[in-house]
């Protein structure tokens, strides 16, 4: 199945998505081209629905269905590996979104990590690129996967007043 990435944000600053997105342990892209050099890797994806599956073969491209579609693993299918639910939500007044991974509220000190998995070159453009909230799932193609069963826990005591 397609997934397309986008080459620039909604505000017009380039992704370097394509570049960052690693494919059998290496990079796919002009690592020159990037202009913050940062070693980090797109690992996975998020996407509204939950048509996606493990085991699903991934077609990854940009410009899909235009004149500027270009596939990104040319030779070959990348597989998903699996998916997690998740949803990215701002309550009212709250300065800075909260994240649920499989249902599980995750730590603010987690949200960086989980925007430079998905590519964004600070928390702050992840943040403002998914202002509106979303729901949907995280798409793997490596065999990482979040487990923040320490952060629930955590989460749960506070909630009750206990330490």
């Amino acid at each position: 199945m397609n997934l397309g990435f986008y080459t620039k944000f909604p505000w017009g600053e380039p992704t370097f998505f394509y570049e960052r997105i690693i494919h059998d342990g290496g990079f796919i892209g002009p690592f020159d081209e990037w202009p913050d050099k940062e070693p980090f890797n797109k690992i996975h994806t998020l996407r509204r629905n939950e048509r996606w599956k493990g085991g699903m073969s991934i077609q990854m491209a940009t410009g899909i269905r235009s004149k500027n579609y270009k596939r990104i693993n040319k030779y070959q299918f990348t597989t998903c590996t699996g998916v997690q639910s998740i949803e990215i939500k701002r309550s009212y007044g709250a300065p800075t979104p909260d994240i649920w991974i499989d249902g599980i509220k995750v730590e603010k000190s987690a949200h960086e990590s989980i925007a430079m998995n998905d590519g964004f070159p600070s928390l702050q453009k992840f943040y403002r690129f998914f202002s509106k909230g979303f729901k949907g799932q995280i798409i793997h193609w490596t065999e990482f996967r979040y487990t923040f069963s320490e952060y629930s826990k955590k989460e749960k005591e506070d909630e009750t007043g206990h330490s």
